[in-house]
């Protein structure tokens, strides 16, 4: 069972992040510090949850947590860089759930410059031993 999260669903990106998921097997889910009402790409996710905001850390930690067991994910997919620093910060609590692959990775450096950490992500989705 190949189920994302995509958090911040109501950034820019969200239609193409959706898109390429879903090109590529993914159930997406979604989340959002805002009601589902607001977001127009809610209604293109299998289902959606308001989550508190991301400052709100032990909060937006166990809300993330407990989606991640109530819709079975196999992998989170941050949309924003706020949510990406929490990831990084947290990293440990979800390798302790054993049955969680958080993805989150930051851009890094090459010789053509900086490549974005969704791009990143979207190349490890494509790989045939991610879940």
């Amino acid at each position: 069972m190949k189920n994302i999260l995509c958090t911040a669903l109501g950034s820019f990106s969200t239609k193409t992040v959706i898109e390429g998921l879903e090109k590529k097997g993914y159930t997406v889910y979604g989340a959002d510090c805002y009601p589902k009402e607001w977001i127009p790409m809610a209604k293109r996710v299998k289902d959606f949850a308001q989550i508190p905001l991301v400052r709100e850390e032990e909060n937006y930690l166990d809300s993330i947590l407990s989606l991640c067991k109530e819709w079975k994910l196999s992998a989170i997919f941050p949309l924003i860089d706020l949510e990406v620093d929490f990831y990084e910060k947290h990293k440990e609590r979800f390798s302790k759930g054993g049955n969680y692959l958080l993805y989150s990775q930051r851009g890094f450096r090459s010789d053509s410059g900086q490549i974005p950490f969704k791009q990143i992500s979207f190349r490890q989705a494509g790989r045939r031993d991610f879940p």
